[in-house]
This record gives C-alpha cells, sequence and structure tokens, in this order.
C-alpha cells in the first residue's frame, strides 16, 4: 500500500484529477455556447454547422489539456505524511516557517499559511485534495472499460470483413465506377456484400470497404440502391471515418461529461445530412433517396466505429430531403460557422486562463462541404446532359431495368442525327433535320416547346447533341454555323455566336462539350471547303469567344479530363490533346480519329481509327495515356477493307471496352491490353454507338431483315437479351435515364423512349 499511496500523492495525479473536475464546469460552458451556435446556424448549410460542431468537439478535447498544463506551471500543496514504519520526526532543518510581520512566534495559524496556494482557489481545492486521486481512478477504470468495449465493437467488424462476407454480384461494378467519377472518390472500394450487418456500412480509412446487408437487397430498387451507394461513397470522399475515430477517442476519454456525446451526437447527425446532399447531387433524384431512407428506417443498427446511410435522425433526413426551401447552398453559413468556431475557442481560452492565444479555426471557403459547385456554368446534374453522357463521354449510364418495351415515340419534321440529352427536370432534348431544337417530356412523350435553331438541312455530316448546362441552357449547333444557347424553361433563345466564314457559307456545327471551368468547346467546319475546321472555346455564359484553333476536319464532339485537357481527332494533326485555357496543343498522334474519344477514370484514352482516305489501313482501337500522349495499345479490330471504326467506345465492367464498326460487329476488349472478350456481328452494320447500363448491360443499334432494333447484350458474354423493333433504323447514340428508361433517335425523324 506504500507504493499506491504515493502513487496516489503524486502532483501528475492530483494535477489531471483537477483538470478532469475544471472540465466539468468548461464542457458546460462551451456546450452552451454550442446551443446558441446552432440556433444561429439553424438555417444554414449541413456542412457549416458541421463544421462549428467539430471546432466546439476540438475545444473540449482541448481544454483538460490546456488546463492540466497551466497548473503545471504552479506547486501543488501537498500534506506531509508521516511513514508508517518510522516514528514521527521533527521538523527538518530546512523547513520554511512563514514569521509574521510583528515578529511574534509563528503559531499552528501561521504554519498553516506556510503552504500558499499557486492558482486562485487553492484553498478551496486542497480541502479536496484527498479526493482527487479517486476521481483519477474512476475515470481511468471508465476508460478501460469503455476501451474494452470499443475493441469489442472492432472484433465484430473484423469478423464481419474477414468471415461473413462475400463479393457482392458484378451488377454493382459500373454503378460504383460511375458514382466514384462523380463524387471524385479516387481510392479504390471494396464493395461486400455481409449477412453480418443491417444497413449499408463504410469501414476502413486506407482502404474503405462498403459492406452491403444482403438481407436488404431485394427490397430496393437499382435507383435507390444507387443512391445509397452514393450515400456511402461519400463518407470515404469526405475521410469521415477518420473524423468518426477521433470522435469516439474523445468521447472515450471524457466519457463522463454529458456535452461531450450531445456534441458528439449533433456531428454524427449533421454529417448524415452532408453525405445526403453529396448523394442527391449524385443521384439528382431527392424523393428517390428520400424513399431508399424510409425503407432502411428498420435496418438503423450501426457499429459505432463503423458509418452507416441509416444514422442521423431519419424523419429529420427526409423531410429535410422533401422540403425545397432548405438551406443546402448557403455560402455565407460557411464564414459564420467559422465565426462560431472563433467564438467557442476565444471563449473557451478565456475560461481556462491561458496566456497564449487560441488559433481559431478558419472559416470553410464559401461552398465548401455543400452541393453547390464553385463554377457558375458546368455541365447540368443530370443522367445524361451531353452527347455520350458526361464530360468523358464514357456512355455509361447510372440506370437499367429496360425489358424492350417501347414507351412512346414522338415524331420530329427530320432526321434525328444525334444522339437525346437529358436535363435535370427529366426533360429530353432532341434536334433534328428541319433545323428545330425539341424538348420532350419524359413521362409523356409531348412536346413541351420546340426552338428554331437554324436552317432546314438534309445533309449528313452533322450529327449534333444538345449540351444542357447547371444554369439550365441548353447548347446546340446548326447547319448555319452558329451555336445557340436555349432557355430550358421556355425555348427562348439566350444567346447565339457565329463559328466562322461567311453568312450562309457552309458551317456545320458539330456537338459541343464543357470543362470543369464552364468553357464550351465546339468543333466547326465552318469553310466552303469541306476539309477546313475550327475548334472554338466559348465561355458558357455568354458566348464570348475564349481563343481558336484550326484543326481541319472534325466530325465529332471532343472530350474533357478532370484537369481540363481537350483531346479531339482531326485531319490536321491526327489526334491531339489540347490546353483547354489556351488552346496549346500538349501531344499529337497520326491516328485519324473520326468518333468522339472516351476517357477512363484512370485517364487512358480509347478511341477508333477511322480507317478512309491517308489513313486507309488504320482500322484499330487505341487506348492512348492521356497523360504522356503515347499509345498503350492497339488493336486490329476490322477486317474488311471498306470497313471502319467509327463510332465511339463505351466503357463498360470489368475494365471491358466496347467498339461498334460499320461492318456490323459489336466488339467487346479488355481494356488492360486490348484483347477481345466477345465480339457479335449482327445483320447490315451496328450504326448507333454502344452505350452501358448500371447493371453492365449493353445496347447497340442494328439493322436487320430490314427493320431498325435496339438490342440489348449481357456486357460480359455478348448474349442477347431483348430487341426492340423501332422502325427502319436508328442513329448514333441513345441515352439512359436515371430509370433505365433508354432514347434514341431514328432515320424516320422518330424518337423513341424504350423501357
Amino acid at each position: 500500500m506504500n507504493g499506491i499511496g504515493r502513487l496516489l500523492d503524486d502532483p501528475v495525479v492530483l494535477r489531471l484529477g483537477l483538470a478532469l473536475m475544471h472540465f466539468l464546469w468548461q464542457g458546460a460552458v462551451v456546450a452552451a455556447i454550442a446551443a446558441l451556435a446552432l440556433v444561429a446556424l439553424r438555417k444554414a448549410s449541413a456542412a457549416s454547422r458541421y463544421v462549428a460542431l467539430l471546432a466546439v468537439l476540438a475545444v473540449m478535447a482541448a481544454s483538460p489539456v490546456a488546463t492540466y498544463l497551466v497548473m503545471s506551471a504552479a506547486p501543488m500543496p501537498v500534506e506531509a505524511r508521516p511513514s508508517p514504519t518510522s516514528a514521527p520526526a521533527p521538523i527538518a532543518p530546512s523547513t520554511t516557517v512563514a514569521v509574521p510581520p510583528n515578529g511574534a512566534a509563528p503559531g499552528p495559524e501561521s504554519e498553516v499559511r506556510a503552504a500558499r496556494p499557486g492558482l486562485h482557489g487553492q484553498a478551496v481545492l486542497a480541502s479536496l485534495r484527498n479526493l482527487l486521486p479517486w476521481v483519477v481512478v474512476l475515470w481511468a477504470a471508465g476508460v478501460v472499460l469503455l476501451s474494452l468495449r470499443l475493441m469489442t465493437k472492432w472484433r465484430v467488424i473484423g469478423i464481419a470483413k474477414n468471415v461473413s462476407v462475400e463479393v457482392a454480384g458484378d451488377r454493382w461494378g459500373l454503378t460504383m465506377e460511375t458514382l466514384a467519377q462523380r463524387l471524385r472518390v479516387s481510392r479504390a472500394v471494396r464493395l461486400l456484400e455481409s449477412a453480418a450487418v443491417q444497413v449499408p456500412t463504410v469501414v476502413g480509412w486506407l482502404r474503405p470497404v462498403i459492406m452491403l446487408p444482403a438481407s436488404a437487397l431485394p427490397g430496393l430498387t437499382p435507383e435507390q440502391w444507387q443512391a445509397i451507394l452514393a450515400h456511402e461513397l461519400a463518407h470515404i470522399r469526405r475521410n469521415d471515418y477518420l473524423v468518426n475515430l477521433g470522435q469516439t477517442v474523445v468521447e472515450t476519454l471524457l466519457f463522463y461529461h454529458p456535452a461531450v456525446w450531445w456534441v458528439s451526437g449533433r456531428i454524427r447527425a449533421e454529417r448524415e445530412l452532408c453525405c445526403d446532399d453529396l448523394a442527391v447531387e449524385a443521384c439528382d433524384d431527392a424523393m428517390v433517396y428520400a424513399r431508399a431512407l424510409a425503407e432502411l428506417e428498420e435496418l438503423r443498427a450501426v457499429p459505432e466505429p463503423a458509418l452507416g446511410a441509416g444514422g442521423g435522425s431519419l424523419v429529420r433526413r427526409v423531410r429535410r430531403l422533401t422540403r425545397a426551401d432548405e438551406g443546402r447552398r448557403s455560402h455565407l453559413s460557411a464564414r459564420l460557422a467559422g465565426a462560431v468556431a472563433l467564438a467557442v475557442v476565444a471563449a473557451s481560452g478565456m475560461g481556462i486562463g491561458l496566456a497564449g492565444q487560441y488559433a481559431g479555426t478558419p472559416a470553410a471557403p464559401p461552398g465548401s462541404g455543400s452541393i453547390a459547385s464553385s463554377v457558375a456554368v458546368e455541365l447540368a446534374k443530370s443522367p445524361w446532359p451531353k452527347f455520350r453522357g458526361g464530360a468523358q463521354n464514357t456512355g455509361r449510364g447510372l440506370g437499367s431495368g429496360a425489358t424492350g418495351h417501347v414507351k412512346w415515340s414522338f415524331r420530329t419534321g427530320g432526321v434525328v442525327e444525334g444522339g437525346p440529352a437529358i436535363g435535370p427536370d427529366g426533360t429530353v432534348y432532341v434536334w433534328s433535320y428541319d433545323g428545330y431544337l425539341y424538348a420532350i417530356r419524359a413521362s409523356t412523350g409531348m412536346m413541351k416547346w420546340k426552338a428554331a435553331v437554324g436552317k432546314p438541312s438534309a445533309i449528313n455530316y452533322m450529327t449534333p447533341t444538345p449540351l444542357v448546362l447547371s444554369d439550365g441552357t441548353v447548347v446546340i449547333g446548326s447547319v448555319d454555323g452558329y451555336v445557340y444557347a436555349i432557355q430550358a424553361a421556355d425555348g427562348r433563345t439566350k444567346w447565339r455566336v457565329r463559328t466562322g466564314g461567311e453568312e450562309g457559307s457552309l458551317a456545320e456545327v458539330v456537338s459541343a462539350a464543357v470543362g470543369p471551368d464552364g468553357i464550351l468547346y465546339i468543333p466547326s467546319r465552318d469553310r466552303e471547303s469541306r476539309d477546313g475546321g475550327t475548334l472554338y472555346a466559348l465561355d458558357s455564359s455568354t458566348g464570348e469567344k475564349r481563343w481558336e484553333l484550326q484543326l481541319g476536319l472534325m466530325q465529332s464532339s471532343p472530350a474533357v479530363a478532370r484537369d481540363g485537357t481537350v483531346y479531339i481527332g482531326n485531319n490536321h494533326y491526327g489526334f491531339c490533346a489540347l490546353d483547354g485555357r489556351t488552346g496549346r496543343i500538349k501531344w499529337t498522334l497520326p491516328i485519324w480519329a473520326a468518333g468522339t474519344p472516351t476517357i477512363s477514370d484512370t485517364g487512358d484514352i480509347y478511341v477508333g481509327g477511322y480507317g478512309l482516305g491517308p489513313n486507309a489501313k488504320d482500322r484499330r482501337a487505341y487506348a492512348i495515356d492521356g497523360a504522356a500522349g503515347t499509345i498503350k495499345w492497339s488493336s486490329h479490330i476490322v477486317k474488311r477493307s471498306e470497313s471502319t471504326v467509327m463510332s465511339e467506345p463505351a466503357i463498360g465492367m470489368r475494365g471491358l471496352v466496347y467498339f461498334a464498326s460499320s461492318d456490323g460487329t459489336l466488339h467487346a476488349l479488355r481494356g488492360s491490353d486490348g484483347s477481345t472478350e466477345w465480339d457479335v456481328t449482327f445483320g447490315k452494320g451496328v450504326l448507333p454507338t454502344p452505350v452501358v447500363s448500371s447493371d453492365g448491360t449493353v445496347y447497340a443499334g442494328a439493322f436487320e431483315d430490314g427493320v431498325g432494333k435496339l438490342v440489348a447484350l449481357d456486357g460480359m458474354t455478348g448474349q442477347r437479351r431483348w430487341e426492340a423493333k423501332v422502325g427502319s433504323g436508328l442513329n448514333r447514340s441513345a441515352a439512359i435515364d436515371s430509370d433505365g428508361t433508354i432514347y434514341i433517335g431514328s432515320w424516320q425523324g422518330d424518337v423513341y423512349a424504350i423501357q
């Protein structure tokens, strides 16, 4: 017991006990400030409240440490204890005794005053001296118990990962890749299926894993599961697992204060709201996501070290998702959150009495953590806003489940050569050779409006597809040499820009692309010579010209990488990469690529060789290193001399890339080396370029037995699943909606909705 007694009398133990007791009032003060701050931030974004609450929890964690350091600078009152093995000894010669000013002999009262308090209120604290060591003992016991509880939960999670888990089916692979691209998640994420979890759960930080509950898989639609997966990927993007681990540490060390648990619980609730915002941004359908949350209401038990979509107040989350006035996009709220964080730190610093100044948490930049973009105008957040789906032209969508039933058809006044685009509100936009841009209601196939863009034409060189921007503008080129910006609400012209050449001269504008900074890239065959053409860079808000570059003949839309690099094929330089801001050529390759290039998630470029003119023997599929400008592989997939690889590639599951050739063959190549996985030959040709749904189904057009068909194939085997007959023939590229509906134009001028 002698050793235990000395341990309990150790100044370190006494200071620790005192710091723990001081935190009782310090934590209450900080929590009161946090409550007032949340009232001020009640209309702010969830991300802003999250930042403020993290600052509050950080101050709570730092308060006992700061208090301990302050007390370390002052002596602790230590009472002399007689040794149990020796007789009481006289006062040692070195003992200092206070002498009263009047010279009187020191008495008991003056001896008591000899132990002068080092901090304000030390006399009161000294009377509690015998209690402090036991405070530390009880605190340590609580920390040990909670640590054991946490270790047990870690063990349960480990068993769920390593024993009871099997890899989820291939149908999820493409959905994960697409969502990761949209949410800018660069780390590899494993998707597992487990009977040991009740809700979708994220585990791990360096090597994150999403665990799906096997029992719940049949209960949700594919669209609802896409939204739930987007929520889990949002946790990974935000590094929430690491933050949650820090929270758990603070809860374990300061378990005895209710305010810590309250603040930590609010952090977890706001974290779920932040991920809800990102999930809705990625999937563009708040109602589908809200219904998915409701389905998970009864499956909400998530181990604390993990993160799940069922966390937080479900009623609040669903109500918030269905309210249009919810302030999720406030820019000022981020600054207000920063000011609140500074106020909490300053108040805590005064309470502790530190001489130094606390460094307050800086305000988050405007829009930080919000679904509002920092770019004024960018590509619309919709299932298919442009040709080939998105900026990287992958040809894959988030929807699936089509069975080949023609839901409706809409007749335009001319050939529909380009592909449809889908707006955020579900409107389908198509351009026809009658010179009109059509806006069609996806639910009924009825026309909302049509806008004259150029003039009617019978020339079959044009393949324009509308491009939908985030501000509600639809951009389309035409045969009159103008680029038109049309208001999605009413079809009125917002602006139009002449791309070049004299008024009335031959000037065909191909499908536009848009970069991450809002610059439009538009190829135009703008001279009387069919061999001439210019790539224009325009401001998407005003149409103002940024730069132009003569590249010769261009027959397809550019692809734009995440870093703003623009890739396009042309007959002057072959295939080239451009700096999107300046138009400077980064590199060129001697490949005449007539089709639009496709950019993979790893930055590789897939493109087909045209196989005509000076490159008559170039009928290959290519994979190009986008950064270095070098060919990784090429595959001679077309055997007939009169055939070409003119269609755009589509990226499917397990790294497969699909090319269609004009000899009537659809090729599935392995993206790693270009070897053939399978190929399927149709009747007289494959005209529309292939697209891929979220379950890996490949859709391609064919002309067989005098009838145009949309054919659905198993992406892994090439086996035909179904076909839909759609008149005389289909044109170019289809679009896939979030519910799996496929929209495609035809030679006779019809637009089909196939579900």
